[in-house]
């Protein structure tokens, strides 16, 4: 079931993203899927292939390399965290508004270059859903 946020703060959004992760993490997959307001072409299965991308031994042969290892972001050192929040509303063609969001993924116990990129959306008074719109290296 999609999971809404009840404001575009940077507090509730790095929570949203941080709680995201650690669903992957857990092996969640099905339920970090659906807590998404929109997917932008992503499905469940697709959202871990993207990420295990990473790992150049697994691209290079994904039926004999085991793929990195997705952390809870509470299990590494919060100092090397990253996350950026564009808080510019800017108006769809729908005449909602939306904020840009991104949260780099923890993977084999270090933060990594991975990141998931996502738009918060508008969708009611007191309601945002967060719409994944890229997972990529920076």
């Amino acid at each position: 079931m999609t999971r809404f946020i009840s404001d575009p703060s940077e507090e509730t959004i790095r929570s949203f993203m941080r709680e995201w992760v650690s669903l992957l993490a857990a092996g969640r997959v099905d339920d970090a899927y659906a807590w998404l307001y929109r997917s932008d072409g992503f499905t469940a299965r697709n959202i871990l292939e993207w990420i295990y991308q990473y790992s150049p031994k697994y691209r290079a042969n994904p039926k004999r390399a085991a793929p990195p290892v997705i952390n809870d972001p509470a299990s590494v050192d919060p100092a090397g965290e990253r996350f950026y929040i564009d808080q510019m509303e800017i108006p769809d063609e729908n005449g909602n508004t939306y904020y840009g969001a991104q949260y780099w993924i923890p993977l084999d116990g270090v933060w990594s270059g991975m990141r998931a990129s996502f738009d918060v959306v508008k969708v009611g008074e007191g309601q945002y859903g967060m719409e994944l719109t890229d997972i990529s290296v920076s």
